[in-house]
């Protein structure tokens, strides 16, 4: 479980999704992220058993250049079940949440990174740095 990550982030109170990447170029394997107006979702990802799912502040990472440590709020599920959760959570106006989802394993946790050349930084280092990660 080595390469376990998504490519979507959630803007504000309209639930859009907006890419930091194009969909048609991500690794194979690599999950999508659906956010519905009371649900959170996700595909299946080889080898995961349960999934842990974290969320931030969008204005905060996009400020701070990409800093998960600065930018991560919270753990919304650890050890979740396949495919998805209820979320309630809705941004204040103006604001807007970013999510990202990883697998969990036989071999223990995939990883928040995605193979493409728009990311930036390591997202496993910045969220275990941040005061509220997935254990």
């Amino acid at each position: 479980m080595k390469r376990i990550a998504f490519c979507v982030l959630v803007s504000t109170s309209a639930f859009a999704q907006i890419s930091d990447c194009d969909p048609t170029t991500l690794p194979p394997g690599t999950p999508r992220l659906m956010v519905e107006a009371k649900r959170v979702h996700w595909s299946e990802i080889p080898c995961a058993i349960v999934y842990d799912l974290v969320a931030g502040d969008l204005r905060l990472l996009t400020r701070s250049g990409g800093d998960y440590a600065l930018a991560t709020k919270g753990c919304v599920a650890n050890d979740a079940p396949p495919p998805g959760l209820e979320f309630l959570q809705t941004p204040e106006p103006g604001a807007g949440f970013w999510l990202l989802v990883r697998g969990v394993g036989p071999a223990g946790p995939g990883t928040y990174n995605t193979a493409v050349p728009t990311q930036v930084g390591d997202r496993d280092i910045g969220i275990s740095a941040s005061p509220n990660p997935c254990p």
